[in-house]
């Protein structure tokens, strides 16, 4: 399993368990499983559905903005 042995994996248990505490696991647990469900159900409400609704949405954009115009933008002549 993504290549460690058993002995790195009790190394990693026994470092967690020192960080966290053994009273903390569980809450910890908890959350990272409730993590990964609201995860997997927003996967699963973005999924387009059966309706033919997968069409891109468009958005309107916003009007151009008209170029603003510098000193150095306008035309001079040459003062003789």
């Amino acid at each position: 399993m993504f290549g460690l042995g058993t002995t790195e994996l009790m190394l990693i248990l026994v470092i967690v368990i020192v960080l966290f505490g053994a009273n903390k696991l569980p809450a910890l647990g908890s959350g990272i499983g409730k993590a990964i469900k609201g995860f997997r159900s927003s996967m699963k409400d973005d999924e387009p559905s059966a309706k033919g609704d997968d069409a891109p949405r468009m958005t309107q954009a916003a009007a151009p903005q008209p170029p603003v115009r510098t000193p150095s933008d306008e035309k001079t002549t040459p003062s003789a």
